[in-house]
Formats: structure tokens, C-alpha cells, sequence
């Protein structure tokens, strides 16, 4: 639940999106930025992201404090970075490692 006196202007972020799980059960996403997380609200936009698990991708939103201390996000766009890892790098620098 969102404290809306906390809320703040619209952000950009880069992070990876996340299930977010109580026993075995998913009960919502979050997206990691390495240095902090934060819990997506339910929305349209969140939905949608919500099938972006395990995705790298920049998302636009509003950022808050929840009443439990925790960061959240409403999220208003988004996008799904591409995957920068390139299995021909990785082969020619194993090559080099093992000259």
C-alpha cells in the first residue's frame, strides 16, 4: 500500500524484474537495480511487466515509500533491454584464455 503523501516524480530505472514469493506462492514482481529493490504495484503496466520475469529492462514510474518501509514503483512504462551477452565474444575470449 502506497503512503501518497510520498510519492515522488517520475523516475527511470534499470533493472531486472523478479517473482516476488510467500511459501509457494508468487504474490506479485519486483525489479532489482543492484543497488535496490523495489515492488511493482498492481496496474496495467504492471501486469504487463509481471511477464517480463528474468528480463533486464528500463522502466519509467513513480517511486514511493510504502507504509512498511519498502520501495515501490508504479510503474508507466517499460521497455525489455536486449540481451547484451554474445556467445561469439565469450568463445574468442575462452580462446584467449587458454593460449
Amino acid at each position: 500500500m502506497l503512503d501518497n503523501n510520498l510519492i515522488r516524480e517520475e523516475v527511470t530505472l534499470i533493472g531486472f524484474v523478479y517473482e516476488i514469493e510467500e511459501g509457494r506462492w508468487v504474490t506479485g514482481i519486483g525489479i532489482s537495480t543492484g543497488d535496490e529493490s523495489y515492488i511493482v504495484e498492481k496496474n496495467q503496466m504492471g501486469e504487463a511487466l509481471s511477464k517480463e520475469v528474468e528480463n533486464d529492462v528500463r522502466v519509467s514510474g513513480y517511486i514511493s515509500k510504502g507504509l512498511d518501509g519498502q520501495n515501490r514503483i508504479l510503474v508507466t512504462a517499460y521497455e525489455v533491454l536486449a540481451d547484451e551477452f554474445n556467445p561469439d565474444t565469450y568463445n574468442d575470449l575462452l580462446d584467449e584464455e587458454m593460449q
